[in-house]
């Protein structure tokens, strides 16, 4: 497209949110508006880049390739989404390790189906992180939708009896788009609103999760860097 890269580095944290908050928390610069950051992690020169995608599966996908394009090979996300299990209160982590389909942007990478699995290794990476530090994560699968006043109680009943923990917006397309260019994808989803037994919102304690998250993300990512 003729458009200069910026330094690009191996691995990028996708912030869904708290894109400023990581920014700050290391010390990033900007390049190129509000597309990406990088930042110097310490004296070691460790890098990683960090970008700002749109909300929503399309979207974050077409951040994505051009991210990919500029020579990026794993992916880290850190996003937001609806408990679908009265034992998964706000403000809970959950590691997504497979996405059920309800998104139109995957099809076109991988084809349809109905689940689409997390690939690479920075999934495993993400779980070890949390074994060691203690963290309280959650480990399966997400329900991913693009229409989010679609969200039918009877779907979502259903998703919820066949183990299905949470559901957000970006999760099966990024693992769709991760598989069929080859590049690791993984993240976290933090519940800012629980969908059972009645609707609630806490914006405090999904902040807490947020932060707590954060903390993950990041440490995997300099783990990353450091290979």
């Amino acid at each position: 497209m003729g458009i200069p890269g910026p330094e690009i580095h191996e691995t990028c944290i996708l912030a869904f949110t708290g894109y400023d908050k990581f920014c700050e928390v290391l010390n990033a610069r900007h390049v190129e508006g509000d597309y990406w950051s990088t930042f110097l992690a310490n004296s070691r020169d460790e890098k990683v880049t960090i970008a700002k995608p749109g909300i929503g599966a399309s979207a974050a996908v077409m951040r994505m390739e051009e991210i990919i394009g500029l020579g990026l090979r794993r992916f880290l996300f850190l996003g937001t989404g609806g408990s679908l299990r009265e034992d998964v209160p706000i403000g809970s982590i959950v590691l997504p390790l497979s996405a059920v389909v309800d998104e139109g942007t995957s099809r076109h990478y991988v084809g349809p189906r109905e689940r689409i699995e997390a690939p690479g290794t920075v999934s495993q990476a993400l779980s070890a992180e949390a074994a060691r530090t203690g963290t309280d994560v959650i480990e399966g699968a997400v329900w991913t939708i693009d229409a989010p006043y679609r969200e039918m109680k009877s779907r979502a009943r259903q998703l919820s009896g066949e183990g299905v923990i949470a559901v957000e917006m970006e999760s099966s397309a990024l693992f769709g788009l991760g598989e069929f260019r080859e590049v690791g994808v993984g993240g976290l989803v933090v519940v800012s609103d629980q969908l059972f037994p009645q609707w609630r919102f806490d914006p405090s304690s999904s902040r807490e999760g947020i932060d707590r998250a954060r903390r993950l993300v990041v440490d995997v990512a300099m783990g990353f860097a450091r290979r």
